[in-house]
């Protein structure tokens, strides 16, 4: 494999406490490390797993292993981490590098003879640790923007190799430019209630708080019924970055007491979920913020955390002004601390009463059927705390199929996915196959949950909860030419298809170039169907053909011909 010089302004220096050489890892990028994410950032649905390094907005850099070792996976995607590599360390280390454009000569051809021999665009391919020897340095592929990438830049993981838990890069020594410290834009104080084993909000105060590091006096002091919990809308920039990255740590504190502590270290890909219980999640629904709680929900069963044994709570039992500190600290050590003062309202406090099967909890699960749908949580739980929850099915202009069904709300977040069935009416037996259940949201936006038949209601499993009905999927993708280009990149002319489809999604895709199948390349965010030329075809009239299905078998052919 060829060779490649490094910068080394990334190097990552693995503290002698892991008990690992010093300069095991280097940047895997021949520029100064810039970022665009940072590890165990707040994602929609999940933590961040790794940190994101910026590309110049470029695709096409050069790419190496950031430590001797050897690739033990290679995988290609049309979503996810799209074209990744895995290469495993001495010492228990596992290094991946995601969103490749492609891979070196060698792994790209290893990669295209695995979908020749599957005829397919999605392979994986795991390698024995002689197979693929690899060395610090070595090239290994190309910086891109495949599968969920939002923009091309280097997605970079460090994972402990025996238990798959990402691990923070920073923790092991890597290092960048960044004297800026974060900024706490907002604090929110929650009052609480108890009952039936959680908490109910009552009520939500927000105080904007400025951009200055330690302004710390507010004019008024927040009134709580005896009971509340913080929660904090912060933001974080690096040195020569605009984007707006994770923070490292928040500590709630109260003189010299920790409160709550809260950050991430490491994480299973089993508990990334619980991201949504480290949020208020009904602001990001409803307001697209981010507030971090500096409490622990009930329901919170993210191992990484670290409360105190007051888990966070206030709970003040005099009419005096108490003082809180809120500190945050940033990868590259940055510390930002605001303060908030709290006092117990002489206000009578009315006791909490909610109607049974109108709420669900991080212990129960409330009962949601009736003759036209139901939901099967089969026990487990399935959010947090506790939320209002309501249940109901009704006759609606917009459902043809079936009843419309209102099921609790959008903003209440979802651990463990629940099954939901909707009774199928006036519908034509032929047409059953194509049924979808249909989820539309507060904007009107719709996307469907392929389930399945049993006799005469339609299944799927949801982690969101809604608004949902039966449609009819009948209608095959639509394929649209881009006819050829030219790729800066590879130099080589290739041909780019947009696959599309109404409802149910695309399911299958396939190339064929007079008549035999190609390892042609699907972007599913794009939804890109490109196939480079290789160099040296020569010239001569070829028949293209692009078929497509979608999850309910509708199918779509496109057949062009033209000199290439």
């Amino acid at each position: 494999m060829q060779l490649i010089k490094v910068y080394l302004t990334g190097l990552f220096l693995l503290s002698a406490s892991l008990g690992v050489s010093q300069n095991l890892f280097i940047n895997p990028l021949p520029v100064e490390p810039i970022l665009a994410g940072t590890f165990a950032e707040i994602r929609t649905n999940h933590f961040h797993s790794g940190i994101d390094i910026k590309t110049n907005e470029s695709e096409g850099l050069p790419v190496s292993a950031a430590a001797d070792g050897f690739i033990s996976r290679l995988k290609v995607s049309a979503s996810g981490f799209g074209n990744v590599l895995y290469i495993q360390h001495p010492g228990g280390y596992t290094t991946v590098y995601a969103h490749l454009h492609h891979f070196n000569d060698t792994l790209e051809k290893i990669a295209e003879a695995e979908m020749i021999r599957r005829q397919s665009f999605e392979s994986e391919l795991f390698f024995e640790p002689d197979r693929l020897e690899i060395k610090q340095g070595e090239l290994i592929g190309y910086s891109g923007n495949t599968g969920g990438s939002s923009g091309p830049h280097l997605h970079f993981e460090i994972r402990d190799s025996k238990t798959e838990y990402p691990l923070n890069p920073m923790d092991l020594g890597f290092s960048v430019n960044d004297s800026i410290p974060p900024v706490i834009q907002q604090i929110m104080v929650s009052d609480f209630l108890p009952f039936n084993e959680s908490y109910y909000p009552v009520n939500q105060t927000i105080i904007e708080t400025g951009s200055a590091r330690y302004d710390s006096v507010f004019s008024d002091t927040v009134s709580i019924c005896g009971m509340a919990g913080i929660a904090v809308n912060v933001i974080d920039q690096m040195d020569s970055s605009s984007s707006k990255l994770g923070i490292k740590e928040i500590l709630l504190l109260s003189g010299s007491d920790t409160l709550y502590r809260y950050t991430v270290k490491k994480f299973g890909f089993s508990e990334t979920r619980y991201v949504n219980a480290v949020i208020d999640y009904e602001k990001l629904i409803t307001e697209n913020k981010i507030y971090i709680l500096l409490y622990l929900l009930p329901g919170n069963r993210l191992s990484a955390l670290y409360p105190s044994s007051k888990k966070g709570f206030i709970r003040l039992n005099d009419r005096l002004s108490h003082e809180f500190n809120i500190r945050v600290k940033d990868e590259s050590e940055n510390v930002s601390e605001k303060k908030v003062w709290l006092k117990k309202t002489d206000l009578p406090v009315e006791e909490l009463k909610l109607k049974e099967n109108c709420f669900i909890a991080f212990n129960k699960n409330p009962v949601a059927a009736d003759e036209f749908a139901r939901i099967d949580f089969s026990g487990t739980p399935v959010t947090y705390n506790i939320h209002d929850f309501t249940f109901m099915t009704k006759d609606s202009l917009i459902s043809k199929y079936s009843k419309f069904v209102s099921a609790g709300d959008e903003s209440i977040p979802v651990h463990t996915p629940f099954n939901l069935s909707i009774k199928i009416s006036a519908l034509d037996e032929r047409l059953t196959q194509k049924a979808v259940i249909v989820k539309c949201d507060s904007t009107g936006l719709v996307g469907s949950l392929n389930g399945s038949l049993n006799s005469g209601w339609l299944s799927a499993m949801s982690r969101s909860f809604g608004n949902f009905y039966i449609d009819i999927d009948t209608v095959a993708p639509v394929i649209q030419s881009e006819g050829v280009s030219f790729d800066t990149l590879w130099m080589k002319q290739k041909l780019t298809y947009i696959l599309t489809d109404n409802l149910s999604g695309i399911n299958q895709y396939q190339m064929l170039i007079d008549g035999k199948w190609v390892p042609a390349r699907f972007d599913a965010k794009s939804g890109k169907l490109t196939y480079p030329v290789p160099e040296g075809t020569p010239s001569v009239k070829r028949s293209v053909e692009i078929i497509v299905t979608d999850q309910k078998g509708n199918r779509n052919t496109l057949i062009e011909q033209f000199i290439f």
